[in-house]
């Protein structure tokens, strides 16, 4: 690498004026780097059992007006596993879009914006040997410093595959309609700590002729009952509530009336912060279960 550093003018520089850092970037993971593009987008193909994206100037701030596309392809017979390192963007329209294949018209995945630590529930996978991926900034990021995440081929998963439209996080565009179907799933708050000002509802529904079931694992909200989880027998809006839960008690379990296959869980978090220490939030699961004796 060669660096020219040149002034114009009559200049008289000091000892310690100037600086210069720089660092060796593994081979393996440079060619995860976003291709700088303006108006149209080249895609970067990324191949192999792993292997590391992201963005622009990664772990300095992002520039504004780029594009990057990647497409992820892993050997036959696996499946594409995205994990984020690190995940911090601007709020508002950046975001990072992830599809299930390996062209733009693929089914959606995801779509992660503002600033979000993830956990290893929070992976992403594909159905296939593709994935496809695109970053887009619009506004100036100011400090914000992208993402970086890990791909890897992986087995087909045990259990189905997460999607954006079922997980609680900051500025996820499905918040306000989380749907759970199955016989058996997940849902918790986000983060480590959740944070202030957040609304979340899921509607969960199970096989046809069963009830929900819905077993509390975690529970640690605000004593003082300005956040609270309220879960509901049947649909939202007109649905009936069978409880609402604050506080540090993990709640009993919560079954839906007989023969009701659908349960809606709210999460609220106040957005008056001041004063108040973080909270870890709750986990809970839900299972199909029979009817009978209800």
């Amino acid at each position: 690498m060669f660096v020219d550093f040149s002034v114009k003018g009559k200049w008289y520089l000091e000892a310690g004026s100037f600086s210069l850092n720089f660092s060796a970037v593994v081979r393996e993971e440079a060619f995860g780097a976003c291709q700088l593009l303006e108006g149209n987008a080249e895609r970067s193909n990324l191949t192999g059992s792993s292997g590391t994206l992201f963005s622009p100037f990664y772990p300095t701030p992002y520039p504004k007006n780029v594009i990057c596309i990647w497409v992820i392809s892993v050997p036959a017979n696996k499946r594409v596993k995205l994990t984020f390192d690190k995940f911090d963007l601007a709020p508002g329209e950046d975001n990072v879009r992830i599809l299930d294949g390996r062209e733009s018209s693929s089914e959606e995945v995801a779509v992660y914006h503002g600033y979000n630590l993830f956990s290893s529930e929070s992976a992403v996978y594909s159905t296939g040997g593709y994935m496809w991926i695109k970053f887009q900034s619009t506004l100036d990021p100011w400090h914000h410093t992208g993402f970086k995440a890990h791909f890897e081929a992986v087995e087909p998963p045990k259990t189905k595959a997460v999607k954006s439209s079922e997980l609680c996080y900051p500025d996820n565009v499905h918040n306000f309609d989380l749907r759970l179907t199955g016989s058996e799933g997940i849902l918790e708050s986000p983060l480590t700590y959740y944070p202030p000002g957040l609304f979340c509802e899921w509607l969960i529904t199970v096989p046809e002729g069963q009830s929900v079931e819905l077993i509390f694992e975690r529970f640690q909200l605000d004593p003082g009952c300005r956040d609270y989880v309220e879960v509901g027998d049947g649909m939202p809006l007109s649905g009936t509530s069978l409880g609402t839960y604050c506080g540090t008690t993990i709640p009993e379990n919560v079954r839906s009336s007989h023969r009701n296959r659908y349960m809606w869980v709210e999460f609220y978090s106040a957005t008056d912060y001041a004063g108040r220490k973080p909270h870890r939030g709750f986990k809970a699961t839900f299972k199909a279960v029979s009817s009978s004796g209800c």
